[in-house]
Parts: structure tokens; sequence; C-alpha cells
């Protein structure tokens, strides 16, 4: 081991070779690859990474695929975070996903939200059609009817809609529950007897 150079334990208590090249930037660097969407192995085997030099500027560093598999294992430790390298990878790549998955769902979203206000207004009445063509009416307007169908589309969108957009108003309402009284016999008896008594009393 070099002198001042920290020694690094992997997660299983087994000292980690002084030599390994991997930084803290270096991993960084990586899963920023992993956030643009950018393979680790390329067919070229190798990727460019632009590292930190000691007066603050940047350098081009080469790194082969085959040291990052290597690396990811081995079970191979960050040494400024304790943590490894394969972990630090996999959850980029679920956070990667994740993302993807969030972005594809707000496009489904908006695509549904074009088909809901292109049904909200669809005109729902069509030219009425006579043996010679469209009719008019006597001032030279089109004369139009209501389609049902086109109609029972146009309600059911908007039923659908106001009971997710105003559930407290327009929402489904809970049927009444029936409540059964239940009455033991030894109680309808002390009822009797009591009208009678009372019944008797008046007399």
């Amino acid at each position: 081991m070099s002198e001042g150079k920290l020694q690094v334990y992997k997660q299983n208590g087994v000292k980690q070779r002084p030599d390994v090249g991997l930084t803290k930037e270096i991993a960084s660097l990586l899963v920023q690859r992993i956030f643009s969407g950018e393979t680790l192995y390329p067919p070229e085997r190798k990727i460019e990474l632009l590292l930190t030099d000691d007066k603050g500027g940047k350098k081009p560093y080469t790194l082969s695929s085959y040291t990052i598999n290597t690396w990811v294992k081995r079970d191979v430790v960050i040494p400024e975070t304790g943590k490894t390298l394969r972990s630090l990878l996999d959850e980029a790549r679920e956070m990667y996903r994740t993302k993807k998955q969030e972005k594809r769902r707000e496009k489904m979203l908006e695509k549904v939200e074009h088909e809901f206000n292109r049904t909200i207004n669809l005109r729902t009445s069509e030219p009425v059609i006579g043996m010679f063509g469209k009719i008019y009416d006597k001032n030279g307007q089109l004369v139009r009817k209501e389609n049902p169908a086109l109609l029972k589309v146009k309600m059911d969108t908007a039923k659908f809609l106001a009971e997710r957009l105003k559930p407290d108003i327009y929402g489904k309402v809970e049927k009444a529950e029936h409540k059964v009284m239940h009455f033991s016999l030894a109680d309808l008896r002390q009822a009797k007897k009591e009208m009678s008594e009372e019944k008797e009393e008046e007399v």
C-alpha cells in the first residue's frame, strides 16, 4: 500500500486492492452516462470520460468496459463513499427506468386529455339527408338532428370526467344501508305486559 493512501475494505470485510482505480468522480460520471441513456458497454468496449486534473481543468480518460465489468463483479467499493459500484449503478438504472416511465406516462396522459377534449367538444348533430341530399329550411339553413350514439358517447365522457374531477358533487352516491333491529322474545313479552298493565290502570 502506497504511503498516505486510505485502506479500503469491501462490504464482506476483505481488503480492497490499493491499485484499484475507481474514484467517486469516475463513479459519478458513469452514473451520468446512465441518466443520459448511454451504455457503459459500447461496441468499441471503452468509454471516454473527462476527469478533473490537479489544476482544476479537464483531462480525457479512457475507461475499458472490461474494467467496469470487473469492478462490478468484484463488488469494488468507491473509497470516498464506502458504497459498491454495483449498488450505485443499479440504483442509477432504476432511477433512469422510473424517470423514463414517468415521461411515457405523461405523454400518454397528454394523449388521453387530447381525446377527452375532442370528445367533449364533439358535435353530436348531423345534417338531415333526404331523397335528394341534404335538407335546408325556408331560410336556407341546413337542417340538423341529434345523433343518439354520438350524444351518448359525449355524455358518458362528461359524466366520467365530472365524477373524477368533482367526486364530492358528481361522485356515485352510496346506497343507504338498511339497519335491522333485533329484539329478544323476552323484551317483547315484557313490553306487551307493560302495555296491558297501562290499559288496566286507565280502565
